[in-house]
């Protein structure tokens, strides 16, 4: 007769005990796999865009560096008040087309005033700010050179675009009896008229190439950031279930927003740190078309107004950093040269009084703003002042961010380079 043998196996607890250390060991390697696929996600496009960011930093380091003066808008162009040009309606925080053609339009003394462009309008405030009342060297006539202004436009996957235009920089002027006081007397009153500017040969052109742009984009933060913010998918702005398809790789983040040292939410340029921040993400879109990578936060109570603009990424995406160095802007001798701070006096209107001493009017006499007024052979000269030109000495100039239902996601930058006047 044959002996039965025992075949041993496991039992049901030993299965269930096995199961869950190996359950334990596979959450473990997850937790490790988890973040280095989204380092290598990173790293992918990091490593794509390296040469792309490189010759970006090149191009922007190389055209500001030397830069004369730099103005720079952030989310808009605005007047030096903060008020959008060209908008709609006048109101508490924009001007309308009119009025922008009131304040910067006015190009002779007895001229209408000319509807300008937003971005002509903000090149014309530019001139008028640092350079009213110049003249070329060694001449009377009005200053005259080039200016440009870069548009990096970060709603439509940040092409940078460069205008350059022709100017001949503006004046003011007394003018005699050209208003009167509360009793109807006639009064002199200071006056200007405007920058004058012409699109140039060179016009406008995309700076970089298309095809930087065919399978990524970019979107540029001013300020220098090495950290990014991450965001539960419940304030983005659209439902997060068109994004995702519960990949736990995927998550959302922007560009850290920390306050600067002088307070203010979004970072400014200053001479030490004239940075841009800049996120590159694949061009990816959902079935509607729309894009999954980049979109905002929602304008709910975890929001502020200014906050819901600020551009939320989905994974993968890379955060590197545009440093520039502004050589003459940093200058010793940019920042103490007075040499600029006195421009041509000149006067429209018959005068009323006035001996004519040391560059004054002369009873009787009339005068035209377009000629600079002289003693003997010799151009009069006066210090201007700041209401002539506003930011004279100021090298660089950063105009406030846009509340949200104004802003355009742009970002700004007028300069001049001292070949160039």
């Amino acid at each position: 007769m044959k002996k039965r043998k025992n075949l041993k196996g496991f039992t049901l607890i030993e299965l269930i005990i096995v199961m869950a250390i190996f359950g334990i060991l596979m959450t473990a390697v997850m937790q490790v796999i988890t973040p280095l696929n989204k380092l290598s996600k990173r790293a992918s496009i990091q490593e794509a865009n390296a040469a792309v960011v490189d010759n970006m930093k090149t191009y922007l380091e190389g055209t500001l560096r030397y830069a004369d003066c730099i103005e720079v808008f952030n989310g808009g162009l605005t007047s030096n008040d903060g008020k959008l040009l060209n908008a709609a309606l006048d109101s508490g925080n924009s001007m309308s087309k009119d009025t922008t053609a009131k304040y910067f339009g006015q190009i002779t003394p007895n001229g209408s005033p000319i509807h300008l462009e937003s971005e002509e309008a903000a090149v014309v405030q530019f001139i008028d700010n640092h350079y009213t009342n110049r003249l070329n060297p060694g001449t009377d006539e009005r200053l005259s050179g080039k200016v440009r202004m870069l548009k990096i436009d970060n709603a439509n996957g940040g092409i940078v675009t460069e205008y350059e235009y022709d100017f001949t920089a503006g004046y003011t002027y007394t003018h005699f009896g050209g208003d009167k006081d509360e009793d109807g007397n006639p009064i002199d009153v200071q006056k200007r008229v405007n920058t004058s500017i012409t699109k140039s040969k060179v016009g406008s052109k995309n700076v970089f190439n298309p095809v930087y742009y065919e399978d990524y984009s970019f979107y540029f933060v001013p300020g220098y950031n090495e950290t990014i913010t991450q965001f539960d998918t419940t304030v983005i702005d659209r439902d997060p279930s068109a994004f995702t398809d519960d990949n736990p790789e995927d998550y959302y983040a922007s560009v850290e927003t920390a306050k600067t040292p002088t307070g203010n939410v979004y970072p400014e340029f200053t001479p030490e740190m004239f940075s841009l921040s800049v996120m590159s993400y694949k061009n990816e879109t959902d079935a509607s078309g729309n894009p999954i990578n980049r979109m905002n936060l929602k304008d709910d109570t975890t929001t502020t107004a200014d906050e819901s603009l600020i551009p939320v990424f989905k994974s993968p995406f890379a955060l590197s950093n545009i440093n520039m160095s502004l050589v003459n802007i940093n200058s010793v001798f940019s920042q103490q040269n007075t040499n600029d701070m006195f421009g041509a006096v000149r006067y429209h209107g018959s005068a009323v009084e006035g001996d004519g001493e040391d560059g004054a009017p002369v009873a009787g006499e009339t005068y035209s703003a377009g000629n600079v007024v002289k003693k003997g052979s010799k151009t009069v000269f006066r210090k201007i002042e700041v209401s002539d030109a506003p930011l004279l000495n100021s090298r660089l100039c950063n105009h406030g961010k846009l509340e949200a239902s104004l802003n355009d996601e742009c970002i700004y930058i007028i300069y001049t380079l001292p070949e160039y006047k």
